[in-house]
This record gives structure tokens, C-alpha cells and sequence, in this order.
């Protein structure tokens, strides 16, 4: 049976669905400091919905903060962005390095060790593992400018390759 929650609901009782959103009081949050706030105060603290009983699409329509390459509202968007943009560099996990590197439109081969995806593949593959139903419960994001998420990452893992090709020397100069 499916449910359809809204992102305000998020905060409330419902424990499956604690933590997917980013609060919009930040360290601020006066219910946080009491242990009585449903949301996120940090990007490592996000969840997916817990969905292993049953399903919460209205949620993922609304907003879930945690990346996994779903489209999101600009509104949405801005709050990642804020909670990437203030925390210290090693507190943002790999999920929002992509979510930055796809909306902020950064360069193409901008921190090649995340890998050409940035993990995106994986997470979503264990997302699946976890949920009542083995469907994706989102669309892939697509950019304001029409640019879409695999498109855009295609074009990235061509130029990691052809970037690692060209460190590499030729076998007759090697004698490898």
C-alpha cells in the first residue's frame, strides 16, 4: 500500500521517514538542541525513507535531501547547496560533491577520484536493496538548461578515460 507523506510530515512521527530532509533552522534549531527534531542537521546525517514495509512516493516527490541522482525543486536545491556551501570541506560526503558537480554545472573532470559517477550507481543499487519494491522511486534529475544526470555523467567517465589515457605512456617507450 503506498502512502503519500509530504515533506512537512517528515519531521513529525513518522520514524520511516526521520532525517530525510535538511531543516531549514540549521544549528539554530531549538528542537535539535532538545533531541526533538525530525530532520537532518547535517549532510551525513540525511536517510532515505525507511520503505522496507511500505512505500512513500509522495515523499520522494516532495523531497528527499539525500542525493541518490533524483530531480529536485529549486527550493530543494538551494537548501542542499546552503548546508554543502557551510560545511567544512571534509564533512560533505561524495553524494553531495555530485549533487554540486550536476547542479552548479562545475567542470566535467572535477575530482576524478569520486569516480565517473561519483558512486551514484552503487548507492541507488543498495537503495533498491532496501525498499519493499525493487522500482526506482524517482526520476533521474534533469538540469533547468535540459541537461540530463547519465547524459552529463557519460560525458565524464569519456573524459576521465581520455585524461588517464593521455598520462599514459605508450608500451614502446616503456618497454612494458
Amino acid at each position: 500500500m503506498a502512502s503519500s507523506q509530504s515533506v512537512s510530515a517528515m519531521g513529525r512521527g513518522n520514524a520511516d521517514l526521520r532525517r530525510c530532509v535538511l531543516c531549514s533552522h540549521g544549528g539554530s534549531c531549538g528542537m535539535w538542541r532538545r533531541g526533538t527534531c525530525g530532520f537532518a542537521h547535517s549532510l551525513g546525517e540525511l536517510l532515505p525513507p525507511r520503505e522496507v514495509e511500505r512505500s512513500y512516493p509522495g515523499v520522494w516527490k516532495d523531497g528527499v535531501d539525500r542525493w541518490y541522482g533524483q530531480h529536485v525543486a529549486k527550493q530543494q536545491r538551494d537548501r542542499i547547496v546552503g548546508y554543502i556551501n557551510n560545511a567544512k570541506s571534509w564533512e560533505v560526503p561524495v553524494w553531495a560533491q555530485a549533487f554540486r558537480w550536476f547542479y552548479l554545472d562545475l567542470d566535467i573532470d572535477i575530482l576524478p577520484e569520486l569516480g565517473w559517477d561519483f558512486g551514484i550507481s552503487q548507492d541507488v543499487d543498495a537503495l533498491l536493496r532496501c525498499r519493499r519494491s525493487d522500482r526506482r522511486p524517482f526520476d533521474w534529475a534533469i538540469r533547468e538548461d535540459g541537461m540530463r544526470l547519465w547524459e552529463l555523467l557519460r560525458r565524464r567517465r569519456d573524459a576521465l578515460e581520455a585524461r588517464a589515457a593521455a598520462f599514459t605512456l605508450p608500451s614502446r617507450i616503456t618497454g612494458r
